[in-house]
């Protein structure tokens, strides 16, 4: 009965096996077990759960309520964990999990439920109460006759839950030592014992039904397949007597069928005239002739002439019996007289003994393939704008060059070119120009040089050139180079043609000879890009050859961007002032100066340091301190009598300046520092300005009505006008320094000075010189109608302490 009560819990059928394999036999048996422990666990969890409520109920009369509900509670969670158990195996019995855990789990709860019954074997007795007693031993008995019907399967279970259920209650049986419970116990001692032979005998005839029935579904299998096999015997002989009946007929047949329908093309060629005997419609599509076409041409005129010698060869070794078959890769000529690659297979037709009348042409189209390899090619080596060799093929080609170099005893030429103020392109016109200028300067480049010769993109605006064969004197081959470096040149400052934009551009040139391999390709790239840095240098539009003392130079200069940064970190940065005053020599405001007090190289001068914060960005930082600073210092003024009207000038940098956030950071600094707007003047240089200037006047507008006033700086030295000056909400303009220096010297300098004068106060704006060092200077300018002024003739850069300490003494001079 508790065999066929398992068999119906039993849900999947094991997949049948062998009987020649006792390994699968041995795990199939071992799944099976599993399948049926987990298959009757919902059953026997809700046994014990109302076992245990009957149990319970009855013995609370007898019984401390606490240890009930504390055994219940026990019970309550092991068959909770029991009944998780039982959901993963649901979820998970066909993960990678293995079998033996699931056993192993299975058996853990068992265990864990045996134990918690024996405890509750003892707990639960209640002691001189008879009735209660032999309720609490029906109970468990009943669990554990229970326990054989559902889990006999694996022996180890049925008799760890059987041994841990009862011996507790044997045991407190003895203890209570009335020949009543001894006889109890006596009598429960033998009823495990017979049900721990009935659950052995069960799990055996379990084990055994088990095995046989996958033993039987395994005879069967091999059963059907030996059908299946005699079934295919005797079809297999029914079409070799067919096929012998009519051999020849079918053999022919077949061969037409796969001639024409095969999805290659196939052709069979005379071996001694090379023409085409038979072929079929694939062929014939591929090549683009049709099959009569195709039967008056010979094999060797569609072979395209680069391929000719290859393919002739292989043909007179398959000839002459050294190969069996021969294939390769090959183009041939289409009728429309455009080219194809093929994949070619030739083999003989012949009889054994004899020599092949005849030869087996395959041919398959693989010209999209073809192309698909170009195309994976052109990505990993060139770039995929202007189709030259990118870095990856570039430094190929170069150590190639190295090699031919030390080969011939020749010198190389490496040419670093970069495009002059390409970034000012693709920021006023947008991408889509300087791609243009880009593709239009790589084919100018290429047209250039000769085809031995190499043009790559680096990236960005950088193109390298690699020239060999030059002459084996380094200084002729200085002077070739040179030629070539300058026709470059020549070339790119030619107008271009952008989206109707006519661009007029330049480009810096860094040269760098080698020869023989003596020096690596890191370095000679790192000296060719030292060159065309000392080239930019230099003026831009010009080339120049590597200097080592140049490389010298950047890598100081690299080394100083990495003390910049720690300046900052560091607070070694100190702000200098520098006063400003009127005709009557009283000071009116000053100019505040950035100044780097490096901790071992002393005081480092602004012209050294300022461009570097420019170039690493790290001038935005700087700049914002500087403004936060000055401000701090506008609203210290405010307090003292004689300096509440002063005015403070800051320099702005274009790059601070372009930030998207510049105004709402001005504004910013302001208000935390309530600072007087009207005594903030930003001072702007001309070229700053002119780089995108309707959003240099936005910025400008907004900054000028919260009260701002902006001072054009350095003006003069770039590309002065009355059209843009007009359009700019200025309320200064600062004469350079190098136009003071001369103009009692240079009628140049005079005319010029005097020019900016009337051209400022024409416009409404005041006007401040800088640079002031003699008194004939200050006597020139104030007599041509400039009023302010700035420079050592009235006092040195200097820090706010000095500064402060001195305002007294220099109110007037």
């Amino acid at each position: 009965m508790a065999v066929r009560k398992l068999k119906a819990h039993h849900m999947t059928q094991p997949k049948p096996l062998s009987s020649s394999n006792p390994n699968l036999e041995f795990d199939a048996l071992k799944v099976e077990h599993v399948h049926l422990l987990y298959a009757n666990l919902p059953l026997s969890l809700g046994a014990n759960l109302v076992l245990a409520l009957i149990l319970v109920y009855v013995q609370r009369l007898v019984i401390d309520p606490a240890v009930l509900f504390g055994w219940f509670i026990s019970i309550s969670m092991v068959s909770l964990w029991r009944a998780v158990l039982m959901v993963r195996w649901r979820r998970n019995r066909k993960g990678d999990i293995s079998i033996l855990l699931w056993r192993f789990r299975f058996r853990g709860g068992v265990i864990a439920s045996a134990l918690v019954w024996g405890v509750g074997g003892v707990l639960l007795f209640p002691e001189g109460d008879i009735p209660h007693q032999v309720f609490l031993s029906f109970v468990l008995a009943g669990l554990s006759a229970g326990a054989v019907t559902s889990l006999s399967v694996d022996r180890l279970s049925v008799l760890s839950f059987l041994l841990l259920t009862l011996i507790p209650l044997i045991v407190r049986f003895g203890m209570e030592g009335s020949e009543i419970s001894l006889a109890m116990g006596v009598m429960t001692t033998l009823f495990l014992i017979v049900i721990s032979q009935n659950a052995s005998r069960t799990a055996l005839t379990i084990h055994e039904n088990i095995k046989l029935r996958i033993e039987a579904s395994a005879r069967e299998e091999a059963l059907q397949e030996g059908k299946i096999r005699l079934q295919q015997l005797n079809q297999n002989l029914e079409q070799l007597v067919a096929k012998r009946t009519s051999a020849l007929r079918e053999s022919e047949a077949r061969f037409r069928f796969l001639f024409e329908q095969v999805a290659v093309g196939v052709a069979q060629i005379d071996t001694m005239t090379g023409r085409f005997v038979r072929v079929n419609q694939k062929y014939a599509d591929i090549i683009g002739y049709t099959p009569t076409e195709m039967l008056v041409l010979d094999f060797q005129s569609l072979i395209h002439p680069d391929d000719l010698k290859a393919s002739l060869a292989n043909v007179e070794r398959l000839k002459a019996g050294e190969i069996r078959e021969f294939e390769m890769e090959k183009r041939l000529f289409c009728k429309n007289g455009r080219d194809i690659w093929v994949k070619l297979t030739v083999s003989p037709m012949w009889m054994r003994g004899a020599k092949p009348d005849y030869h087996i042409v395959v041919i398959q189209d693989i010209t999209g393939h073809k192309q698909a390899e170009e195309q994976v090619h052109q990505l990993a080596f060139y770039d995929s704008l202007t189709r030259l060799p990118n870095r990856r093929l570039f430094l190929d080609r170069l150590q190639q060059a190295q090699v031919h170099s030390t080969r011939h005893k020749t010198n190389c030429a490496i040419l670093f070119i970069d495009l002059d103020n390409f970034k000012t392109l693709n920021d006023t016109r947008g991408h889509d120009v300087g791609d243009l200028l880009l593709i239009e300067v790589a084919e100018r480049l290429r047209s250039s040089v000769r085809s031995s010769d190499t043009v790559a993109r680096l990236g960005g605006d950088e193109f390298v050139v690699i020239i060999e064969g030059l002459s084996e004197d380094t200084v002729p081959a200085a002077g070739q180079a040179k030629d070539i470096g300058e026709k470059f040149l020549a070339s790119i400052t030619q107008p271009f043609k952008l989206q109707e934009f006519e661009y007029h551009g330049s480009s810096s040139i860094g040269i760098r000879l080698f020869r023989d391999g003596e020096t690596s390709i890191d370095d000679l790239l790192k000296h060719a890009d030292t060159a065309m840095y000392q080239a930019k240098t230099a003026g831009r539009n010009t080339l120049c050859f590597f200097d080592p003392s140049m490389q010298i130079a950047l890598e100081m200069r690299t080394t100083m961007a990495i003390e910049l940064r720690q300046a900052i970190a560091r607070q070694q940065f100190k702000l200098h002032y520098q006063r400003q005053v009127n005709a009557e020599g009283t000071v009116v405001g000053a100019e505040v100066l950035l100044r780097w007090q490096h901790p071992e190289r002393g005081m480092i001068s602004p012209m050294v340091f300022i461009p570097i914060a420019e170039e690493t960005g790290l001038i935005v930082p700087l700049g914002k301190w500087v403004l936060q600073m000055a401000c701090a210092q506008l609203k210290q003024w405010e307090h003292d009598p004689d300096t509440r009207n002063f005015q403070l000038a800051v320099n702005i940098s274009a790059r601070q300046f372009r930030q998207l956030d510049f105004v709402d950071e001005v504004l910013e600094v302001l208000r935390k520092s309530e600072a007087d707007p009207l005594k903030l003047k930003l001072e702007l240089t001309e070229s700053l300005v002119l780089q995108d200037i309707v959003h240099s006047i936005e910025k400008m507008e907004i900054l000028c009505n919260a009260g701002i006033r902006f001072a054009l700086d350095d003006f003069g030295t770039g590309h002065s006008s009355l059209t843009y000056l007009k359009r700019l909400p200025l309320e200064q303009i600062k004469i350079d320094q190098s136009f003071v220096n001369d103009i009692a010297t240079d009628p140049s300098d005079e005319i010029i000075v005097r020019t900016i004068i009337v051209m400022s106060n024409s416009l409404g704006m005041k006007v401040i010189a800088e640079g002031v060092e003699t008194e004939d200077q200050r006597d020139f300018l104030a007599r041509n109608g400039c009023y302010t002024y700035q420079g050592y003739l009235f006092g040195r850069p200097m820090p706010i302490e000095d500064f402060q300490k001195l305002l007294s003494r220099f109110q007037k001079i």
